[in-house]
């Protein structure tokens, strides 16, 4: 789930494909970085398809590219639908040889962002934060008046997203997770802007 990081249980997922009258997508943005898929689910039923996209692990925002996966008979259906100009041949080459050729380094970063996204849980909780588990690149933590500490972070040249009144969390940050440097900038930011916002209390 974006923003929370939550993970759908497998269980209800497969109650969901059960009974729904249609089809199921199952957005795997995050995937890699929860060691979690339902691809298998979807090569055994024909009412899933499994969406993911490029631009989170493999680093390939900028191309727009994703694919699907799912029975032959309703891939061919949403292939129906789609309009004549899908994609660009430059992104469809580069997305082929990332799978073909980046899967290492793929691997090689997701391992590094999930460490450093434990990491930084460990530290928001040795301040006294509570931050929701997380299955992706981020992490999201309950902190008072987070539109307030976000503008305080962004004075300070550094981002992280508010989410005021999430249901049933409350006022969260979502940060993001890059190299363990910016991490570190971020959390001198944030004891900073937290000081600043409601004296330094969780």
């Amino acid at each position: 789930n974006n923003p929370t990081g939550a993970l759908l249980k497998r269980e209800t997922l497969e109650r969901a494909v059960r009974e729904a009258p249609g089809v199921v997508f199952v957005d795997e943005a995050y995937a890699e970085f929860s060691g979690v898929s339902a691809v298998d689910l979807a090569m055994r039923v024909d009412n899933l398809l499994v969406i993911r996209t490029m631009s989170k692990a493999f680093g390939l925002a900028g191309l727009r590219v994703g694919y699907g996966i799912g029975a032959t008979p309703l891939v061919r259906d949403v292939e129906k639908s789609r309009g004549p100009y899908k994609l660009n041949a430059v992104a469809e080459q580069m997305a082929l040889a990332a799978l073909r050729s980046d899967m290492p380094w793929v691997h090689d970063h997701v391992a590094l962002a999930v460490k450093t996204r434990e990491r930084l849980a460990d530290e928001l909780r040795a301040r006294g934060y509570a931050p929701l588990e997380s299955h992706a690149n981020y992490v999201c933590v309950p902190v008072a008046r987070a539109v307030d500490v976000g503008q305080a972070l962004r004075a300070r040249g550094v981002a992280a997203r508010p989410f005021p009144g999430l249901p049933h969390v409350g006022d969260t940050l979502r940060i993001s997770v890059g190299p363990w440097e910016l991490v570190e900038r971020f959390l001198t930011a944030f004891d900073e802007a937290t000081r600043d916002v409601h004296g330094g209390a969780p």
